[in-house]
């Protein structure tokens, strides 16, 4: 995606393209005339075999020294490898970077001042030179596209006066994200007294991507741009999987001879949004990169676990029923040969006695998946229940579930299909 800028232009983000939505209208079909299929067989033998399914399911073996791959929106985590190794993360340090900038100055349009200094950095650069003047988010541009370290000190300098404040700043920053086996020694990351593991520079990165000027540089393959001076810039990226792999929405690269080279990828693919970090490849990550991109999106489905208010047990309390209501939603991507092994177990709470309020917490309900609790809500009441009052007189007692839908909004679609064409047909 090719942009543009101008100097001392305004704070409005780009607007970013809604993925489209698919209905498998094939389900439908299954529901109404043949026996529905199990949900754990999405992935058919019949057209992948089982060789090939075993094939898509196993995660890719990936050279790096240590590597991640989680759900973006949720941190989940689908692969790891060595995910909490301290390592060396040379320029994946300007995530942070870019980070502090974000929060302290919120005038992108604001003039930065390139002294002798920023001006003298080696490596990646923007070619600036002393006494220029740049606004903040062409730099920010060319701290993430072209990982000029230039730019780095002079947005550095910029918000904390000198480089070593600002690193100060990110340190500060990484302590109040609960980055615990994070260091920064300054704000281009060729200084290799930095480190992070893969696991916090996932987190890291996820918290930088929910600014919208962070999300839009990122996915921007490069930018053209005109700095106070007069002079011209033309911004290009260094993340291959933006020109190659379709869905990529970002990232960053790193390289120095310590740390081996480093990637962070991010892409979305029919809503579901995944980031990746591989840290020390003896060469460039993008094909590991793509490979566990590939993995996380051919081998997870999101499912929907449960809904907020649907009903997940039953309670008898001094002879009146009363239905276990969910609090919140909850969804997971889940791998696909373990979609059938979703379970709900709920458990009431003993002791219970007259009278109940409605949203009390009347037991809990245990999001199970392929025998492993994935998560556990305090289930409330549905309604009041009085002294006195009229029921019946069933114990509490554990109350059977089905199965829960298969993915947020999707499964309500289907079933108003289903309820429309099957009227034909009962």
């Amino acid at each position: 995606m090719h942009r543009t800028l101008r100097p001392n232009a305004g704070g409005t983000p780009y607007p970013r393209p809604r993925p489209a939505r698919t209905i498998v209208v094939a389900l439908v079909a299954s529901l109404l005339f043949g026996a529905a299929p199990s949900s754990s067989a999405v992935a058919s033998t019949d057209l992948l075999g089982e060789a090939a399914r075993q094939d898509l399911l196993a995660p890719p073996s990936v050279a790096a020294a240590a590597a991640i791959l989680e759900d973006q929106d949720t941190g989940q985590i689908l692969y790891q490898k060595a995910a909490d190794e301290r390592r060396p993360i040379a320029s994946l340090t300007k995530v942070m970077t870019a980070l502090v900038v974000m929060e302290r100055e919120p005038d992108l349009s604001s003039l930065a001042t390139v002294s002798e200094a920023a001006a003298g950095q080696i490596g990646a650069g923007l070619g600036l030179v002393p006494g220029e003047r740049v606004d903040v988010r062409t730099l920010l541009y060319g701290l993430l596209l072209e990982s000029a370290n230039d730019a780095a000190v002079s947005l550095a300098e910029h918000v904390a006066g000198n480089e070593e404040g600002f690193a100060e700043l990110m340190n500060r920053r990484a302590t109040s994200l609960g980055l615990s086996n994070t260091h920064f020694g300054g704000a281009t990351g060729l200084d290799n007294a930095g480190y992070s593991t893969a696991r916090e520079l996932a987190a890291l990165y996820r918290k930088a991507y929910a600014w919208s000027v962070f999300a839009d540089i990122v996915g921007a393959s490069d930018v053209a741009a005109t700095t106070a001076s007069g002079r011209d810039l033309q911004i290009r990226t260094r993340n291959e999987l933006l020109l190659t792999y379709p869905g990529t929405t970002g990232g960053k690269t790193g390289f120095t001879t310590p740390s081996g080279h480093c990637l962070i990828a991010s892409a979305e693919r029919s809503g579901r949004r995944l980031v990746t970090v591989l840290l020390g490849e003896p060469v460039p990550a993008f094909e590991d990169g793509a490979a566990l991109l590939d993995h996380g999106f051919d081998s997870f489905r999101r499912v929907t676990l449960v809904r907020e208010g649907e009903v997940v047990g039953r309670i008898g309390v001094e002879g009146q029923m009363v239905d276990a209501l969910s609090p919140q939603t909850v969804t997971r991507l889940i791998a696909e040969d373990r979609v059938g092994t979703v379970e709900r177990r709920f458990h009431p709470m003993d002791g219970l006695r007259l009278p109940v309020t409605a949203g009390q917490r009347i037991g809990d309900v245990d999001l199970v998946v392929a025998g492993r609790l994935v998560a556990s809500l305090a289930a409330r009441a549905a309604r009041g229940l009085m002294a006195g009052g009229s029921g019946g007189s069933a114990p509490p007692s554990s109350f059977p579930v089905g199965p829960p839908p298969l993915a947020g909004g999707i499964d309500d679609i289907l079933a108003a299909l289903i309820r429309s064409l099957a009227g034909g047909f009962v």
